[in-house]
């Protein structure tokens, strides 16, 4: 299997299984022992902690091809082989996500709509401010908007780090 196939299969499946337990976990953990921290923060945190193990994932796919190739790796190469990395990756993630929504947790949307809700009470938002984000947010948090946030942001998120990560990986030209 070619190593951005590879990297992207590994990569998505540990971001995917990460997205779906994260959440629940650190969630419920907050509920149990008071933190207090918002359920929209835990979410922040998924979502940044998935970028972390993207990079290191495409990191290592880059890495891979390179010595697949005789330790010769170019730019573009490079870019390529992260890009593939991040489209499985998102189209992984986006699965899970569109699971975690509507089988393992179908009350995610309403549960996510009334944190905001609470939220919108301590900032002292009125009843009418409150019914137009509200049905914003209710929007957002459903299984196709998330889908696709979870597909955009790992794509977007995957080719930036690639186009980061390549010229550090690529092949360095020698001064004659």
């Amino acid at each position: 299997m070619k190593p951005p196939v590879k990297y992207g299969l590994i990569t998505g499946c540990i971001v995917g299984l990460f997205t779906m337990t994260f959440f629940s976990i650190f969630d419920w953990i907050n509920t149990k022992l008071g933190w207090g921290m918002r359920p929209s923060s835990i979410r922040g945190i998924t979502g940044l902690l998935t970028i972390l193990i993207q990079a290191i994932g495409i990191y290592m796919g880059i890495k891979a091809a390179k010595t697949n190739q005789g330790n010769s790796l170019n730019y573009w190469q490079g870019v390529k082989t992260g890009v593939t990395i991040a489209v499985i990756t998102a189209i992984i993630t986006s699965a899970c996500s569109f699971l975690y929504c509507t089988v393992l947790n179908p009350s995610y949307t309403d549960y996510m709509v009334q944190a905001a809700e609470r939220e919108m009470i301590e900032a002292g938002e009125t009843k009418g401010q409150m019914a137009a984000h509200l049905a914003e947010v209710r929007k957002s948090f459903r299984a196709p908007a998330q889908v696709m946030m979870a597909f955009v942001g790992q794509l977007v998120m995957g080719s930036a780090i690639s186009f980061i990560l390549s010229p550090f990986i690529q092949n360095k030209k020698k001064n004659v």
